[in-house]
């Protein structure tokens, strides 16, 4: 078992030891000393279910953020997370030949994922359905805080001064895409890192502080598939809304598509090799 699991572990079985549900920061951080797990800030980060304990897992719980250093268990888990429609996007596949911009294929960050899908006008491609229309604006990564009361399942959760973190926003007619990306290829994902921005969005654009006609959800994640010097680069996006805003459950798939880049990489050296 992981470090972070061995913290996880440790005080889901506290809280239910002392019949509570909300830990803090304070506490996280002494388990994270114990176990020598230097980024205690990291243990709460839980993308994905394969980041969670079996002890979490096999109760159907899950953590979610209220804000100000507090997080709370709540038996959630299947409302929590979202399967990709694998499915869907397998049967959507475009082979991808505009040509690449200098350093697109050089970093391992997220925000390489980002350049990648903008300059090959993939990012264009998928959301407007033509690789030649772009976003009338464009905002880059973005951090910001917020009070919420929103719905998870049958669970009402009330934050304050939520920090969240946004990868990027587009606006094209007067219609929001926000974009969360991520590296590896991945079964599932937490709704929240979707959810809520839209709902903020949608709650000012509900009480007219934002001229927006519509606001929709960009999942991009992109993994490598080799064969001897030949790379593709499979690069999978999901478009989703929230037909509830108030309500995490309400997800819903419009459309998704992998597309694949292939890179002769022989003779090419990362960048990384001369750093």
């Amino acid at each position: 078992m992981s470090k972070k699991k061995k913290i996880l572990t440790d005080l889901f079985e506290d809280c239910q030891l002392l019949g509570k549900s909300v830990f803090k920061n304070d506490k996280v951080r002494e388990l994270a000393e114990k176990y020598k797990f230097k980024n205690y800030f990291d243990t709460t980060k839980l993308d994905h279910t394969s980041l969670l304990p079996d002890i979490l897992r096999d109760n159907n719980y899950c953590v979610v953020h209220l804000g100000e250093g507090k997080h709370k268990f709540i038996k959630e888990m299947d409302n929590f997370y979202h399967n990709f429609e694998k499915e869907v996007v397998t049967s959507n596949v475009k082979k991808w030949e505009i040509k690449s911009g200098v350093l697109d294929d050089y970093g391992l960050s997220e925000s390489n994922i980002l350049s990648l899908v903008y300059n090959r006008s993939i990012l264009n491609d998928f959301l407007y359905d033509d690789y030649a229309k772009k976003p009338d604006n464009l905002y880059l990564p973005t951090r910001t805080k917020s009070s919420l009361k929103y719905w998870i399942g049958n669970e009402l959760i009330r934050t304050a001064k939520l920090q969240m973190e946004i990868d990027l926003m587009l606006i094209r007619n007067n219609v929001l895409t926000i974009i969360e990306c991520k590296n590896g290829d991945h079964k599932d994902f937490a709704k929240y890192q979707l959810f809520i921005p839209f709902h903020m969005f949608y709650k000012a654009k509900e009480r007219r502080h934002l001229d927006l006609k519509d606001i929709n959800c960009c999942y991009i994640m992109k993994y490598k598939r080799q064969k001897a010097s030949l790379v593709e680069n499979h690069v999978e996006m999901y478009m989703y809304t929230f037909t509830n805003p108030e309500n995490m459950n309400s997800i819903k798939l419009i459309k998704a598509k992998t597309y694949i880049i292939s890179e002769d990489l022989s003779g090419k050296k990362r960048l990384d090799n001369f750093i």
